[in-house]
């Protein structure tokens, strides 16, 4: 916060990712994380929406009655629902099924939302929905939009995007990278031992609403599609990778790289998950998973299938990484890195870590590695 008359600006709030002032500028609306959850909250401090994946683009309506915001499922993914939410609350989905949702705001006379969105791809166009739901097609353009404001008098503020997400490789034994992207947005998720094959996730428009999981050898040969889902990880050995659905499931993938049959895993009913590991000897896998009605944990759970045993308290994020000999897992639990004996289920804190880092994993002797920070602006 600045005085627009000048002078240094001062802290208001910490952890918050996106605002929104009232109209007479006295009060946030804000979203942040707390904990394993994720809040909406208006004025600041009052907590109006609370969610295991996380809230953007929040927008208060010229009648300062209600909120629309972007609901995500999947915390980092911007697939999801456009909502309202009132003053006392009381959350109301306007329109869902949305594969990108980039740019909300309100019409002048609050009798809509204007927001750019996607059912396939990242490739945005401009539509607006009213207060039953009717949605409507605004305009759309080659390359996608996003939607940044309207003014009073009904003037859009737009840019043109041209997004794209991409691999780069450098294969054994060759001096030049290679681009191994598929379509426009290849999210990259695994290498196998040897460097020679890399897992990676296709979300552009051609995968389908439920993205694609794929192979690609890195020295550049054709792509091999391995089915719809969300690429986790690869085996070991390179013959299986670990999948999941668009949005936190039950089900528990496992694709063949080459010959033989998909395999699913059952989680227990109520339990969903959407991260994961395989362990070294390739015969477990450690889960980012949730009861309904509890926060994130991580478990172990065989390939073989069974029951998953818990391995840490609640309050997990994504962030995980299994020792080479497979006794030991690092994870974040509110903020703080920790390793925890998969045998036993102790842990203890890894000094020099803040919550802000990001875990690279094990080095090959076993050692901890540090991990990185990445710089926010």
């Amino acid at each position: 916060s600045s005085d627009l008359t000048g002078g240094a600006p001062r802290e208001i709030a910490e952890d918050i990712l996106e605002a929104d002032w009232n109209r007479a500028g006295t009060e946030l609306l804000v979203t942040r994380p707390v904990g394993h959850a994720f809040r909406l909250e208006f004025p600041m401090g009052k907590v109006l929406y609370e969610t295991h994946g996380y809230a953007s683009d929040p927008r208060i309506s010229p009648k300062e009655n209600l909120v629309a915001f972007f609901d995500h499922p999947v915390f980092g993914d911007d697939r999801g629902s456009v909502a309202i939410v009132d003053l006392n609350g009381r959350v109301r989905t306007l329109s869902s099924g949305w594969e990108s949702l980039h740019g909300l705001a309100w019409s002048p006379s609050a009798d809509e939302v204007w927001f750019t969105g996607s059912k396939s791809g990242s490739t945005r166009s401009l539509y607006a929905v009213s207060l039953s739901g009717r949605v409507r097609l605004v305009t759309s353009v080659p390359g996608g939009l996003t939607l940044r404001d309207i003014s009073p008098a009904g003037r859009v503020l737009l840019t043109q995007d041209g997004e794209r997400l991409g691999i780069m490789a450098l294969a054994p034994g060759e001096t030049k990278e290679r681009d191994l992207s598929w379509i426009n947005w290849s999210v990259c998720s695994g290498l196998s031992n040897d460097g020679k094959t890399v897992l990676f996730e296709e979300d552009g428009e051609a995968a389908g609403s439920n993205y694609m999981v794929c192979i690609r050898k890195t020295d550049g040969s054709p792509v091999i599609a391995l089915g719809p889902g969300t690429a986790k990880a690869l085996s070991p050995d390179g013959q299986w990778a670990l999948a999941g659905t668009a949005e936190p499931g039950p089900s528990v993938l496992l694709l063949p790289t080459g010959a033989g049959e998909p395999r699913t895993l059952s989680l227990p009913q109520g339990m969903t998950w959407d991260a994961g590991r395989f362990f070294p000897d390739g015969k477990r896998l450690l889960l980012r998973a949730r009861e309904g009605g509890h926060g994130w944990r991580v478990w172990v759970l065989s390939i073989l299938g069974g029951q998953p045993a818990a391995l840490t308290p609640e309050g997990a994020n994504r962030e995980l990484a299994i020792s080479p000999d497979g006794q030991r897992v690092v994870a974040q639990l509110d903020g703080t890195y920790r390793v925890f004996q998969v045998e036993g289920g102790s842990s203890q804190p890894i000094p020099g870590t803040v919550k802000d880092d990001r875990l690279c994993g094990f080095g090959t002797d076993g050692k901890d590695r540090k991990s990185t920070r990445l710089n926010s602006s």
